[in-house]
C-alpha cells in the first residue's frame, strides 16, 4: 500500500489523481484499497493542515475529505483552497467530503462537490468518485 504524500509533485499530474485526507488511518487505507485498484494515483493526508500543504504544492484531480479532523477541519481547508487570492494547486479541484457529521449547513461555508456520509456504499463511493472526476480534468 502506498502513501504518497512525500512524493514528488511529478508524480500526481495525471488526471486521475486523488488526495484523500483523513485522520481515521483505517478509513484512509480502506479509500485507498478501493481507489487504486480503479487504476487512480492516490495520496493520504493525515489532517486537514497536510492535506492543505499537499494540495497547494500539488495538482490533485479529486480531493476526498473528512469533515472533522485535527489542524484544519475539512470546511476550514477547503475554504483556504479555493480562496481567489490562494496560489494553491488544486484551487479548482472538486472537493467529496466523506463524513459521519455531514450536513448541509455544516459545509455552505465552501463549494464542495458532493458529500457521501460514513458509513458509506462502496458502489455509491465510486460512482461518485467516477461522476466528478470528468469535470475535475477539463
Amino acid at each position: 500500500m502506498t502513501s504518497n504524500s512525500e512524493s514528488s509533485p511529478a508524480m500526481h499530474n495525471s488526471p486521475q489523481s486523488i488526495l484523500i485526507v483523513e485522520d481515521e488511518s483505517m478509513i484512509a487505507e480502506l479509500l485507498l484499497c478501493l481507489l487504486e485498484p480503479e487504476g487512480y494515483d492516490v495520496t493520504i493526508a493525515s489532517d486537514g493542515s497536510a492535506g492543505l500543504d499537499a494540495a497547494t504544492t500539488t495538482q490533485f484531480s479529486l480531493i476526498i475529505s473528512d469533515l472533522m479532523m485535527p489542524g484544519f477541519s475539512g470546511t476550514e481547508m477547503c475554504q483556504i483552497i479555493q480562496q481567489p487570492a490562494q496560489q494553491a494547486a488544486s484551487r479548482e479541484t472538486p472537493i467529496m467530503f466523506v463524513t459521519s457529521t455531514a450536513t448541509v449547513r455544516s459545509v455552505t461555508e465552501c463549494n464542495y462537490a458532493a458529500i457521501v456520509p460514513k458509513p458509506f456504499d462502496i458502489e455509491e463511493l465510486l460512482l461518485t468518485v467516477k461522476r466528478l472526476l470528468p469535470a475535475a480534468s477539463a
